[in-house]
């Protein structure tokens, strides 16, 4: 049976992770200036790290139904923990692990389903959530742009053409 600690420990992990995003990075030496740093990069985009037990994970992992988690629990395990935008918090994870050889971005469980190492790489190179709207704006705005510049060009011809007209006929009259 377990101990209270570990009950309650585990109460606090389902609460932090039911219906979210969960990375899992495994780290080996890193040290308190290198954790500062990944915790800073992680709150700037609105999520959380936590360091956590791989027996605590593995019982909400199996609560929750998931299956073929092994080779993410490898190592010392650290998790991050996101709401929403999970593209920024890999985005942050990938360039922490990039500066850092003992920091292994392993995979995720976003939406219901586990994710490897791959799909959090190919996630975190697409542009953000701010990108993609404002490429969608652009591409909605170039034909309306491109029809005003067309009616534009239309009344301008035209007024060219009274003027051309008008012009003859003051030549004619003189």
């Amino acid at each position: 049976m377990p101990s209270l600690e570990k009950e309650l420990m585990y109460k606090e992990i389902k609460e932090r992770f039911d219906g979210r995003s969960i990375f899992f990075s495994s780290f080996d030496r890193l040290n308190i200036v290198d954790f500062e740093d990944l915790r800073k990069s992680v709150r700037a985009v609105k999520a959380k790290g936590y360091v956590v037990k791989k027996s605590l994970v593995k019982r909400y992992l199996d609560e929750i139904n998931v299956t073929g988690y092994n080779g993410l629990l490898d190592g010392a395990l650290f998790l991050t923990i996101c709401e929403t935008e999970p593209q920024k918090v890999s985005k942050a994870l990938a360039n922490f692990a990039k500066s850092k050889e003992n920091f292994i971005l392993k995979g995720a469980y976003i939406e219901g389903s586990l994710k490897d190492k791959n799909f959090v790489d190919a996630l975190s190179k697409l542009p953000s959530r701010e990108q993609l709207l404002g490429n969608l704006v652009c591409s909605m705005k170039a034909p309306i742009t491109n029809f005003v510049f067309g009616l534009n060009a239309i009344l301008r011809n035209f007024v060219v053409v009274v003027n051309e007209i008008k012009k003859q006929k003051e030549t004619q009259a003189g």
